[in-house]
């Protein structure tokens, strides 16, 4: 089971995640009123938790996702929707309903669902990421608990 406060990537050489460094989550109202909620995360060192590297001849029989020192190499993840400044955040609601936090408990959020529909899908993407150089990414399912704080 995964642990909260901690991002993961399948089939990774770190399965155990990495601890969040860094998490902004702010929201804003567009011009046409419409509700838009922007996620900033950085994780930590991807070996900040690592007591060992692979070897050299060891990584070299895997491809660059399944290599410590390839992942070491590119250090940590960002994925925002605010640091570069091209990607548009998850928009909430169009119907001008009153937003409620109940609702994100109850249904949690998703952004950009696979498979993309267009081409152009891939220039309106909620994120950006970067975790082994600059890339894109989709499929966001976001699930959020109440706590007593």
């Amino acid at each position: 089971m995964n642990k909260v406060n901690r991002i993961y990537f399948t089939d990774s050489p770190y399965p155990n995640g990495h601890g969040i460094k860094e998490f902004k989550w702010s929201g804003r109202i567009d011009e046409d009123g419409q509700l838009w909620f922007d996620f900033h995360l950085v994780s930590e060192d991807y070996d900040v938790d690592d007591n060992h590297l692979s070897s050299v001849d060891e990584e070299e029989t895997v491809s660059n996702w399944h290599s410590k020192v390839v992942w070491d190499n590119y250090q940590a993840c960002t994925l925002s929707s605010t640091y570069w400044g091209d990607n548009q955040g998850i928009l909430l609601d169009t119907t001008n309903a009153p937003f409620r936090f109940q609702e994100l408990i109850d249904k949690g959020l998703v952004a950009d669902t696979l498979p993309l529909q267009d081409e152009d899908d891939y220039d309106n993407l909620a994120f950006s990421v970067y975790v082994l150089g600059h890339d894109s990414c989709a499929g966001h399912r976001f699930v959020f608990s109440k706590t007593t704080d």
